[in-house]
């Protein structure tokens, strides 16, 4: 498995779990209009970046979620995963909005 095969595979994995573990299907995505999960993914892109996590997640982690939801944990490569699974989700949102307003 080549690096960018790998990538891939881990971020499918990483939103699998998302939305069957923890219910963030589609529809919990919708909701979330206000670039919210934008803004998780890249709280945890600052953190897989060298940020502490702390101060990043009191600083940008969404207003109106609960600030235990922000787990940045196992290492750089973890963090990256959950980021690119997060933007995953809000383009996904992105692309389903404009598709029900074109």
């Amino acid at each position: 498995m080549t690096p960018a095969e790998e990538a891939r595979e881990l971020i499918r994995r990483e939103r699998e779990r998302q939305v069957t573990e923890e219910g963030h299907t589609e529809a919990c995505d919708d909701i979330h209009f206000n670039r919210e999960l934008a803004q998780a993914a890249g709280c945890y892109a600052l953190v897989a970046g060298g940020c502490d996590a702390e101060n990043t997640a009191a600083r940008h982690w969404p207003v109106n979620w609960c600030p235990s939801g922000f787990k940045p944990e196992g290492g750089q490569k973890r963090n990256l995963v959950k980021s690119a699974a997060l933007l995953q989700a809000e383009l996904e949102r992105v692309i389903r909005e404009e598709r029900a307003f074109a």
